[in-house]
C-alpha cells in the first residue's frame, strides 16, 4: 500500500540556492539541523521526502549511515556517480537523481508534482530495462512501480517504441514513441490501494459485481464477444446485475480471459 509522504524537506546548506529548489517544503539550512531531522524521521519510520540540489550536502550524514533506512526517500537535482549513489542508498530507501538512464519530467512540472497533494497518483519519471523487458516508474512520492512490457503491448493497438520513453502532462501521461497511456490506467491495474480510492471516487453509484466486471473488461480492452463459449447476452446480463450469482465455471472462464483470479474480479 502506498502512502503519501507526510512532509517534504528541502536541503539548502549551500549558497546560492538554485532555481531548481524553488519548491514548497520545510527548509534545512544547517548540518546540525539536517542530522537532527534525518535521525528523527528515520526513527519515526513515516514516509518522508528529502530534496537536495547536490549530493555534497548529504556528506554530513556519513557517520549516521545505517542499514535501517526507515521510509526515507531522496530526490537529487544532480547526476551522481555509481559509488556516490551507493552511499546515498545506505541513508535513503529510494534515491532518484537526474541524469543517467532515468527519464524525468521537465524541471518545472517535476517540482510541482513532488509537492502535489496527489503525488502518489502521478509519475515523475522512469527507466526502461530492455533486457528484463520491464519499465520501472517513479511516482511523485518516489515509490517505485515495475510494469512489464507485456502490459503495454496488451493495451495498445499501435507500435510501442520502448526506446523513446517520456513522462508528460504533469505526471498524468506516459509516452512511448507515438503511444500514450494514462497514469490512471497503470495505477488502477497495479495498485490495489489506488484502485480502491478510484472506485470510491468515480464509481460510487455502481458497486455491484457487474460494475466491477465491466470496468475490468473495459480496462483490458476486451469486447463482450471475446469470451468464447460465454455469449455476449450472458456477459451483458451479468454486468447489468441481472444474474445474482454466476456459475463457478462461468466466473473461472471470465477470470482467465481477463488475466486475473476469480477472487479479484469484484475488486475492480
Amino acid at each position: 500500500m502506498t502512502t503519501v509522504p507526510e512532509e517534504t524537506f528541502v536541503i539548502e546548506l549551500s549558497a546560492p540556492r538554485t532555481h531548481s529548489l524553488r519548491i514548497a517544503g520545510r527548509r534545512i539550512r544547517s548540518q546540525k539541523a539536517l542530522k537532527a531531522i534525518f535521525l528523527e524521521e528515520r526513527g519515526a519510520r513515516r514516509p518522508s521526502v528529502f530534496v537536495s540540489s547536490t549530493a555534497t550536502q548529504l556528506a554530513a550524514l556519513a557517520d549516521v549511515a545505517h542499514e535501517e533506512r526507515g521510509n526515507l526517500r531522496l530526490f537529487l537535482f544532480e547526476d551522481v556517480s555509481p559509488g556516490r549513489k551507493e552511499f546515498l542508498q545506505t541513508l535513503f530507501r529510494t534515491v532518484v537523481s537526474v541524469g543517467g538512464d532515468v527519464s524525468l519530467l521537465d524541471s518545472t512540472e517535476l517540482v510541482e508534482v513532488l509537492v502535489a497533494d496527489n503525488r502518489s497518483d502521478l509519475f515523475i519519471g522512469g527507466t526502461v530495462n530492455p533486457v528484463d523487458e520491464v519499465v520501472v516508474l517513479y511516482r511523485g512520492s518516489l515509490d517505485r512501480l515495475a510494469v512489464p512490457f507485456t502490459w503495454f503491448t496488451r493495451v495498445s493497438d499501435v507500435a510501442i517504441d520502448f526506446a523513446d520513453f517520456g513522462v508528460a502532462d504533469h505526471g498524468h501521461t506516459l509516452r512511448f514513441g507515438e503511444f500514450e497511456v494514462a497514469a490512471d490506467a497503470i495505477l488502477y491495474d497495479f495498485d490495489p490501494a489506488y484502485r480502491a480510492r478510484a472506485k470510491k471516487r468515480q464509481l460510487r453509484l455502481d458497486e455491484s459485481f457487474g460494475g466491477s466486471l465491466r470496468r475490468l473488461r473495459e480496462l483490458r480492452g476486451v469486447l463482450r464477444s471475446d469470451f468464447g463459449s460465454i455469449s455476449e447476452k450472458t456477459l451483458a446480463r451479468i454486468e447489468r446485475g441481472e444474474v445474482e450469482q454466476p456459475r463457478e465455471r462461468t466466473l473461472n472462464a471470465i477470470a482467465r480471459r481477463l488475466d486475473v483470479s476469480p477472487e479479484e474480479l469484484e475488486t475492480y
